[in-house]
């Protein structure tokens, strides 16, 4: 997979701060990196997904989502022993977590037939 570049570091030479219209597109473009990548593993049926695929699956932000890892409240499993370890989620947790979000909104708001 091609690496996405920041814009903070990437090609200048003085290393001068991206303005924000140019760090938002950057954003984006991470998210919907990690959304097609996260989308060919669920179609591969590859068992993990990174922390920022697992968030752009779930709609929020990848930060969030690590807080909740490491606050014990969403599995995760830490790869490596070191504090630079990362973190891989299961795609379980991830099904697990649409399938009963879906269940609850449905038994409070049936279907119109």
């Amino acid at each position: 997979m091609k690496e996405i570049s920041d814009p903070d570091t990437a090609g200048s030479a003085d290393r001068s701060p991206a303005v924000p219209a140019q760090r938002t597109a950057w954003r984006h473009r991470r998210q919907d990196h990690a959304l097609s990548a996260a989308l060919a593993k669920r179609a591969a049926g590859v068992p993990t997904l990174t922390v920022p695929e697992a968030a752009a699956l779930l709609s929020v932000s990848p930060e969030h989502r690590y807080r909740l890892i490491r606050t014990g409240t969403f599995p995760a499993v830490r790869m490596g022993s070191t504090s630079a370890g990362r973190y891989v989620i299961p795609a379980k947790a991830i099904d697990q977590l649409l399938d009963e979000a879906t269940d609850t909104v449905w038994s409070q708001h049936p279907p119109l037939s």
